[in-house]
This record gives structure tokens, sequence and C-alpha cells, in this order.
């Protein structure tokens, strides 16, 4: 029975690793994942995670642009047998006919990124529409990334320990233990008894947890070894025939949920044994409500404060309260808290304001707002999302297209004297801050003599026209460059706006 009991949580924590993605609706062009969360990646190493872009609508649309935001994060997309890598400042164009879907390779890349949390994006432009993939990821160490990886080889000389006449034999009770249903954010210890069953003397060389799992102390018939030592050295005694010791594990449950399983690597001279894994079991219950379950601040302006407001609440958990929060660096809002009256069926309540700061840097901001709680069972919790676009005062629009302010265009199939003009509309949304546009310039790798630009004053110090024409053909069908806007502001002092598009007739010399 129990081996039909692990057979179904195996079973069920796959469904939660790896959950199908729902397929988007009809005459729609989506993503097979709105997110990829809570990834980890063992240092030095890399991970690759494919998502489908597909395109269900009758008619053929063009994908214009892929950028990614964030350290180690990079992606290339798979259409049919060929794959093509996206570079990073570099324009990216392919069709997507209709009906038919290509994958995005999604890369988180380890290899010289020290330990922690990483946020991040990919932005993809295709069919006049905006599709955005958040990407939250933590690098780990090495024997701490997904539970399948096999056990990591001892950091020493396997040698150095060996022994010879009469060897020992490693054994354990038990070698696996459940907690059965626990609540996130608690932390949950039990014991694991190491015994030598041979004739020869047993040294426990190391011991490795997995992500979330601590050795806490090593209880030896001479000596304790606590948790800073288990951590930092090795060979921290030695067992003689028949003698035993107790290691002391526990698990913060804080960030799981679900069906989950851990390990603990045991590293001993006994060549036949070693290492040995303690496996861990438990299922993780979230013991608390919010409403919203995750915040999004929308796109806000540096000089803006945007409110959002959560109530967090206890169904059968008893009583709680908030006694403190933490923040990413930099952090990028307040937060208040304040208890509150309970409604039906909840046994405690308050509410969270969040107000997000001025002065921030014009991006996407990612992450998750940790609270310190006086609980009976739990001290921390860690699950509440959110995020923030701080957008700068001045919006553009390129001709009639609803996007604003998109970091590319493409300007489509240019025909001479036909369609050769395109306007990028320049707009201030701060009135309190003027902003003087003072000049404009174009660049491109193929040289700037096939491009003009020009501008013009729609309303002093907040409306502005930005016009690029293609007076002559381009030296290849396919071309790209970028705007450089100039303006007298302290907020945006320049503005870069990337193009690409296609030569109706003839390229340059042919």
């Amino acid at each position: 029975m129990r081996s039909a009991l692990l057979a179904a949580c195996a079973s069920f924590l796959f469904a939660q690793e790896a959950p199908t993605p729902a397929a988007p609706a009809a005459e729609s062009i989506a993503l097979g994942r709105a997110a990829l969360r809570n990834l980890r990646v063992a240092q030095k190493q890399a991970q690759i995670r494919n998502v489908e872009l597909k395109n269900g609508t009758p008619a053929a649309a063009t994908i214009t642009r892929i950028e990614t935001e964030g350290d180690g994060l990079s992606v290339a997309v798979k259409k049919l047998e060929q794959r093509f890598a996206v570079e990073a400042g570099k324009p990216f164009t392919m069709e997507l006919p209709a009906q038919s879907d290509v994958t995005l390779e999604v890369k988180l890349d380890a290899k010289d990124a020290p330990l922690g949390e990483r946020h991040g994006k990919v932005t993809i432009d295709v069919g006049g529409k905006t599709l955005a993939l958040p990407v939250d990821w933590e690098v780990v160490e090495a024997n701490k990334a997904d539970d399948d990886l096999p056990p990591p080889r001892p950091e020493s000389d396997w040698a150095k320990w060996a022994t010879s006449g009469p060897q020992p034999r490693f054994a354990c009770h038990p070698y696996q233990f459940d907690f059965e249903k626990v609540l996130s954010g608690e932390t949950v210890k039990t014991t694991f008894t190491l015994k030598n069953e041979g004739e020869g003397d047993l040294v426990i060389i190391q011991i490795k947890p997995q992500c979330h799992c601590t050795a806490s102390r090593l209880i030896l018939p001479d000596r304790t070894v606590e948790a800073r030592e288990l951590r930092s050295k090795e060979g921290y005694g030695k067992l003689k025939p028949g003698e035993e010791a107790t290691l002391e594990v526990g698990i913060d449950t804080a960030g799981m949920g679900g069906l989950t399983h851990k390990k603990v690597h045991v590293y001993t001279n006994d060549r036949v044994h070693s290492p040995i894994s303690l496996d861990l079991h438990l299922l993780v219950d979230n013991p608390f409500q919010f409403s919203p379950a995750s915040v999004s601040f929308g796109n806000v302006r540096s000089n803006e404060t945007v409110e959002r407001v959560v109530r967090m609440s206890s169904i059968d958990q008893g009583k709680f309260a908030i006694v403190g929060h933490e923040l990413p660096e930099p952090p990028v809002m307040d937060v208040e808290y304040r208890q509150v009256a309970t409604r039906r069926n909840e046994q405690c309540a308050w509410e969270l304001v969040l107000k997000s700061k001025t002065g921030l840097p014009a991006k996407e901001h990612l992450g998750k707002l940790k609270l310190v709680l006086e609980h009976e069972k739990i001290k921390e919790l860690d699950q509440l999302h959110y995020s923030l676009r701080i957008v700068p005062d001045v919006e553009w629009r390129f001709d009639k297209d609803r996007r604003v302010s998109p970091d590319s265009v493409n300007i489509g199939v240019i025909r001479p004297g036909v369609n050769d003009v395109k306007t990028f509309t320049l707009e201030n949304k701060n009135p309190s801050v003027p902003w003087k546009l003072s000049g404009a310039t174009v660049s491109s790798r193929i040289g700037i003599e096939a491009f003009a630009v020009e501008w013009k004053v729609i309303e002093e110090g907040q409306k502005y026209e930005v016009i690029l024409k293609v007076v002559d053909a381009p030296k290849t069908k396919a071309f790209n460059g970028e705007l450089e806007i100039a303006a007298e502001s302290v907020s945006l002092p320049q503005l870069k706006i990337k193009f690409n598009g296609m030569w109706g007739g003839n390229p340059k010399g042919q």
C-alpha cells in the first residue's frame, strides 16, 4: 500500500511541477503558458524550458520583436526543424502562419550567477499585440536543484577515508519519513538513526541536504556536530562497530505547495552503501487565503503612487498577526497592515495596504513580499507575488498603432512614393514637468543614407511628431535602424526606438 501511495504522490507531484498549459482560445494568438514560476537551476549549470507560441487565427501573423529582461535569461525560436537564436539588442522577425505554432526555447543560465532569486521576462510582439512571459527562478547550490538530480559526489578525495581490513556497513532507520499534511511556512523536523553494522570503523564524511532542507545536528557517541560545522566541514567522526548516531533534519516549507519530496544524502566510507539517500515526504497546505491571490500595479509613471489593498485571512488556523515584512532590494513599495473584522467562516483577517514608491527606474519590477508573523506554527510566509511596470512620462505611438510605447516597431513593406513616410507621435503625459524635444536622428548598421528624419512641434513641451522617411533603396531588402530622440528633460533626456522593415523594390546596387 505504501508503494502505491508513493506512486500516486509522484504522479501528483509531476502534475504540479509540469502543468499542462491551457490551449489558447480559437481565433487568438497566445502563449501556451502564462508564466514560468518557481524554477530552480543548479549553480554553473543551465536549464531550458519550452513554451508554445500559437497562432489560432485564420491569417498569418508576423513576429516583429522578441526581447528578454533579466540576467542569465535568453531565448531561441524553434520552427519546424530549424532553430533561430534571438540575439540581445538585435531585431528579430519571423512569419507565423495561420493555425500553426512555434516553440520558444527559454534558457536559464546559472554559469556565472551567484546564489539567489532571479526575476525576468520575455516580451514578444506578434500580430499587432504584445505578449509577456514572466520568469521567476532561483540559482541554488549544485546539489540543491530539482529533486530528480542524482546524488552529488562528495567534494573531498574519497580515497583518504578508505579503510583496509574489516569493512564498515552503513545502515539507517528509518530510510524515509512522511510528515503527512503540514502548513506552508511551517518548519518541521524529524530524526534518523545512523548505525554501523559492519566490522570496521564507519566514517561519516559529509551530509548534503537538498534545497529547503537543513541538517541541524548530528549526535555522535563522543560529540555533537552542530549545523554550521555540518555545512562547512567534512569527516565529522567515526562510529565503531555496533555504534549509532542521531541525525536531526528539518524542512522550511516557506514557498512550497502540494505534494513534495526532499532528500538528504549521507556519505560514508562504506564503499557499497554510500551515499545513502534519506527520503522526506510531505503534503504542504496553504494556511492563509489572499484576495487577490497576487498583486498587479499595472503601468505606473515614475512620479505616481498607486495603491493596492490585499486581504489575508485564516479559515482554520486560528489567530495570527503580521509583525513585519521583507522586500527585495531596492524596495518598490511601502507596506502597511492592519487587523480587520472577520467575514463568514474566517477566524482572523488582516488588510495589507501596498503603495508604489516614486522615482523607480522605468522597467518591469517582479518579486515576492515576505511576511513575518506571530502564529503558533508559522513565523514567515513567502507567497504573495507582485508586479509593477514603471513607464516614462512620455508616451509614443506609431502611425495608428494601438500599442503604447513599444521598444521597437515593424514599419512593414516600404514602397517608394506610396508608404515611405512613417510618423511617430510623442506626447508628454505629465503636464507639470515639461518635456521639450530638441533633436531627432537615425542610425542603422546598413548606413543612414537611405533614411531621413525630421520633427515638428504640435504643442510646445507636450506633444511632437517625428517623421521617418525611407528616401533611397537600402543596401539589403530587409533593413533595420534606431531613432534617437533627444529632449530637454530631467526624467527622459534620451529616447531610443528601434525599427525594422522590408524594401518593396530592388535593393540598392541591384
